[in-house]
């Protein structure tokens, strides 16, 4: 657990320090694979048609890529002869007469999940009735730079009917405007709206009136509000590191034996420096007396043939026996016992043996001089589980880190690993967030190398926490990386020493077994799809080196890979093509961008050394202020990429809740266009690669 209330679980931390870790402790909790919840989408919601018309629906399944439905007009199947008929495409078409009751509803229903479906009202109308007004088309797109959107307006009169007839729009959203084009006594006029950059993004239902000395007629138009993300060719200095994008994504394990068969898996996410933390029954000295590196050995060894072969070995915590009763104080305060453990590992796993004070050699059965643990991270979140002032840790790092250097002077150290937090969530601290509690005196006072500071942060530990509650984390976590950069520089060792977080993930909570535990699917839904891409792109954009998942294998909550199927889950792929998007090394150059509106969407461009450009877009619109876990809200982003100049073809990932989590989403190949839109259906993300 990462985060917690020291207030509320001081007298709980001596029984549980050595039972869990931040990150959520063991992920051992089992659970069943998650499937994406079913959700069916209909559009127009609302629509009028004339009698013998037809209409032409749209659907898409959230949860089910097929969109397979079953269709029904007002209860019966396929529709019937005096209310409409649908066909397996969604076609409706009207009635010769207006039928009762009027409208009509059409339904689309899920095969997937027959208790899920979405309707739509659709109204029937006659010569008879006077006038009747059908749109074309039913659904349009203003976008917020003025780009105006054109509907056009076909009347059909009753019989003797010639007057003026007069088009409004009673209701518009904000920031919306209406140019009406009225057809005066023919039967044809338009409507084109055009959106200012104050018109929130969005989806709304427009009426369009028509009406004469003595008819009235009406459509139901969908209209949608788009943004528009300009992309220039220049470069954004003040973003990144000078402008490049360095940040590689990555992944964490704890205390787990990678099995073959998700080998490949974890190949593919191509991981730098994979975060072994270990604790428990896997730390090798059990007594002064006694070592074994059975269960230890089983998590190090297949992480040390996979990917860069240069894992990161946290060593979190000391063996029990170092603690007194609270599980938290050394009973050495001068550390030298904790540091000959450490450089004991050192000697085992960068060196291939040592001899313990017993005189009794312990060899690594398995140790290759070419591929030694270079990577150690020193003591696992000393301002939360690891109960350590910010004076006693820089007194333990100080000891530790020569210590290990002197067995194998080539070592590389990420300090701190920081249980990072507002202060709003921790107010007993003095004012101030934990980095900037936290750190100074460790930044004022450490002489021993370091080459990474690390954080670990979650969005929340409380799962009744708002989908905007967790969303709202980001713009902080992002301002807190810059604040570390510029503590970094009061001190010249360590003014150029990156950033990086270690562990990582919506939720921090974990299953002690009291019976409380809520898993929070957002860890491996949709949201994550949001979410996760558009925390990438703000700590990148600040400077932050290396994101670390937490963790490859584990429930819902956390997994990259399911701990009961052994299957992906959407959280993998979202990383995956994250880390194949953005790949660091080599990095990538920032572009500068223009959004007409930001609150609801992330939008990265990056230009690759070989003239290569991928844009990303997450849609994060939240669609009820109260949703956890929910659906997100539809955004539409045009990308006017005119200034980039001419592309020779191009691709498209998209992950959302149709995303099957097993297999993964498909590459598409688009048409390079100087504008290219973007259209989520709700909580999601989209790359687009532009190949030169």
């Amino acid at each position: 657990m990462t985060l917690f209330r020291k207030a509320i679980v001081a007298s709980l931390i001596a029984a549980v320090c050595h039972l869990v870790s931040c990150g959520g402790g063991p992920s051992n909790t089992k659970n069943p694979f998650p499937l994406s919840p079913i959700i069916v989408n209909l559009g127009p919601s609302m629509c009028t048609v004339n009698v013998g018309g037809t209409v032409q629906f749209y659907v898409a399944v959230a949860g089910d890529p097929t969109n397979a439905v079953t269709w029904a007009v007002n209860g019966t199947a396929g529709g019937s002869a005096t209310a409409g008929t649908i066909s397996a495409t969604g076609l409706y078409t009207a009635p010769p007469a207006a039928p009762s009751p009027n409208p009509v509803t059409v339904t689309a229903t899920s095969t997937a999940d027959t208790t899920k479906s979405a309707s739509a009202s659709v109204t029937v109308q006659s010569l008879t009735s006077g006038l009747i007004a059908t749109l074309s088309p039913y659904t349009t797109t203003a976008l917020q730079d003025g780009t105006p959107a054109a509907v056009n307006v076909a009347l059909a009169r009753s019989s003797g009917d010639s007057g003026a007839v007069t088009l409004t729009v009673p209701s518009l959203p904000a920031g919306v405007s209406a140019q009406i084009q009225s057809p005066g006594t023919g039967n044809s006029g338009t409507v084109t709206f055009t959106a200012s950059q104050p018109a929130t993004a969005g989806t709304y239902t427009v009426n369009i009136q028509a009406a004469d000395a003595t008819s009235t007629g009406s459509g139901t138009l969908t209209l949608i509000v788009g943004i528009v993300a300009t992309i220039n060719p220049t470069l954004n200095t003040s973003a990144g590191v000078n402008g490049r994008l360095e940040q590689f994504m990555t992944t964490s394990f704890q205390n787990y034996a990678l099995p073959p068969n998700l080998t490949s898996a974890l190949t593919a996410l191509q991981p730098q420096h994979t975060r072994m933390q270990v604790l428990d029954n896997f730390i090798p000295q059990t007594s002064p007396t006694t070592w074994d590196f059975t269960n230890l050995d089983s998590m190090v060894q297949p992480l040390m043939g996979v990917a860069d072969q240069s894992p990161e070995f946290q060593i979190a915590m000391g063996p029990s026996f170092m603690y007194d009763s609270t599980g938290t104080n050394f009973l050495d305060p001068t550390y030298q016992t904790f540091a000959t453990f450490c450089k004991q590992l050192v000697d085992y796993y960068s060196n291939g043996q040592f001899t313990d004070d017993q005189g009794v050699v312990h060899q690594n059965p398995n140790f290759d001089p070419a591929h030694p643990i270079v990577w150690w991270g020193i003591y696992n979140e000393p301002n939360g589980i690891g109960q350590l002032t910010s004076a006693q840790y820089v007194n333990l790092y100080n000891v530790v880190v020569p210590a290990m250097q002197s067995a194998n002077p080539n070592l590389k150290f990420a300090a701190v690993e920081l249980a990072d937090f507002p202060d709003s969530w921790e107010p007993w601290l003095t004012g101030q967030d934990a980095a900037h509690d936290y750190l100074p005196t460790f930044i004022s006072n450490v002489n021993a190398q370091v080459d990474v500071l690390a954080n670990h942060f979650y969005a929340t530990w409380v799962q009744t926490d708002t989908d905007q509650t967790l969303l709202n984390t980001i713009p902080w976590i992002a301002q807190n990386t810059k604040d570390i950069y510029s503590m970094l520089q009061a001190n010249p060792a360590l003014q150029n020493v990156p950033v990086w977080m270690t562990e990582n993930n919506v939720n921090a909570d974990w299953d002690n077994g009291s019976g409380t535990f809520v898993l929070d699917r957002r860890g491996s839904s949709a949201f994550f799809a949001a979410w996760r891409p558009t925390e990438f792109s703000q700590l990148a954009q600040a400077g932050q080196r290396a994101l670390y998942h937490w963790t490859f294998v584990g429930d819902a909550q956390y997994g990259e890979i399911n701990q009961d199927s052994g299957n992906k889950q959407l959280s993998y792929w979202v990383d995956y093509w994250l880390g194949q998007s953005f790949p660091s090394p080599p990095g990538q150059n920032i572009l500068t961008l223009n959004v007409t509106e930001s609150t609801t969407i992330e939008v990265l461009a990056v230009q690759r050394d070989d003239g290569t450009v991928v844009i990303m877009v997450a849609d994060h619109a939240v669609h009820a202020p109260l949703d956890n876990n929910g659906t997100g809200d539809p955004r539409t982003v045009v990308l006017d990429l005119s200034a980039l100049g001419n592309f020779s073809s191009a691709s498209q990932i998209t992950i959302d809740a149709n995303t099957n989590p097993v297999n993964g989403p498909a590459s598409v190949p688009v048409t390079p266009a100087p504008r290219f839109m973007v259209t989520l259906n709700g909580y999601g993300v989209s790359f687009l690669t532009l190949t030169p």
